[in-house]
């Protein structure tokens, strides 16, 4: 087990140098927990505020720890987040808020935000997933939505980025559009 004992909260870069166990968050969550109301406030207000100026580790981390603070304290804090555009591309609040499974509108119309505006095909994902979660909408219907309305490219493309969750949806779309001879396009790009 990583040092997790004597933590300091005024400095949170030790949380970007690599993801810790769940045991290990669940540790830093309850010496979170412990500390006195208004502290604890300033303290979650911090991490979710510094998201997007840390990368992907800090970013699991944080979200790792608030699945363990009560939600209706971490939803109230997060609207309170100037320019949440910023997070749009954060994967751990996408993920967070289908774990808190709460129908919050706030949560809601992130969650949407998200789907729509993110360049991270991950967080892109997981929010439309975290939505059906909380039993608002089909993801996979949502993310071909979105792709439709941002762009939908040729078959080939979508063939040669397999990795990218958004060629995934792609040639979804693109199999079920009447218009398009799918198996012709697979058949001539071999």
């Amino acid at each position: 087990m990583k040092k997790i004992g004597n933590i300091s909260f005024n400095n949170l870069d030790f949380l970007d140098k690599v993801i810790y166990s769940e045991k290990d968050l669940l540790v830093i969550s309850n010496i979170l927990l412990k500390e006195k109301e208004e502290s604890k406030n300033v303290i979650i207000y911090n991490m979710i505020d510094k998201i997007s100026l840390y990368g992907k580790k800090y970013d699991w981390n944080i979200a790792s720890i608030l699945q363990h603070i009560h939600s209706d304290l971490v939803i109230t804090i997060f609207k309170n987040i100037p320019n949440l555009p910023r997070l749009y591309n954060s994967i751990g609040p996408s993920w967070l808020f289908g774990e808190y499974n709460r129908k919050d509108q706030f949560v809601v119309d992130y969650l949407h935000a998200v789907v729509n505006y993110s360049k991270n095909e991950d967080a892109w994902w997981r929010a439309a997933f975290s939505l059906e979660n909380i039993g608002v909408e089909e993801a996979v219907n949502l993310l071909k939505r979105s792709l439709k309305i941002d762009k939908i490219d040729g078959l080939k493309f979508y063939l040669n980025n397999l990795l990218d969750k958004k060629s995934i949806i792609g040639i979804l779309i693109l199999r079920n559009t009447p218009s398009s001879n799918f198996c012709f396009l697979i058949k001539n790009m071999i």
